[in-house]
């Protein structure tokens, strides 16, 4: 059941790359996880289940990936949590919902990957060339082509950051 999440998310609660899935493999691939993450577990590893089905609603509805849960903060001396208290989190998960990618001009989206289409059940991908890759750019931290944006990326991503907030207020409101 933890296909398709995302290891630096699932490692907060226990669950690290061999466990995870595929997904863990290429991010360590690409080294956008480092083998330390195993560091991160915060969370009891029993309401990540309560978390994935949460998202797996939300994602199949098309709606922004915005779920708060009651959790309990376990010690972790690496970041220095003594643990024993309950929290409350929102998180907010970026990703590219299926009602904001279908609302787009299809001059500006270069349309949208068919329903259905593909590795991951209804994941939407921008077509449009340097859009597809919206949210997850790429990062280069070492020469010759240290990371950059065009304008076109950098406000894709601020109207996606706006329509994640918009779609979740309700979630975000009652935080």
């Amino acid at each position: 059941w933890t296909a398709g999440l995302d290891p630096r998310l699932a490692s907060l609660f226990g669950v690290l790359p061999k466990e995870a899935n595929g997904c863990a493999q290429k991010c360590l691939a690409e080294k956008t996880i480092g083998p330390a993450f195993g560091l991160n577990h915060v969370f009891c590893r029993s309401k990540l289940a309560e978390l994935k089905r949460k998202m797996d609603a939300l994602y199949l509805a098309g709606r922004a990936l915005v779920v708060t849960l009651e959790l309990d903060l376990l010690p972790n001396v690496f970041w220095g949590f003594e643990g024993g208290r309950t929290i409350r989190l929102t998180l907010i998960y970026y990703n590219m919902p299926r009602n904001f990618a279908e609302q787009l001009p299809g001059d500006v989206s270069g349309g949208v990957t068919p329903a259905g289409n593909g590795d991951v059940p209804d994941r939407a991908q921008l077509l449009a060339p340097g859009l597809s890759d919206v949210p997850e750019l790429k990062i280069q931290l070492e020469p010759p082509g240290y990371t950059h944006y065009t304008k076109q990326q950098v406000n894709m991503m601020g109207y996606l950051g706006a329509w994640i907030v918009e779609d979740g207020r309700e979630e975000i409101c009652a935080a």
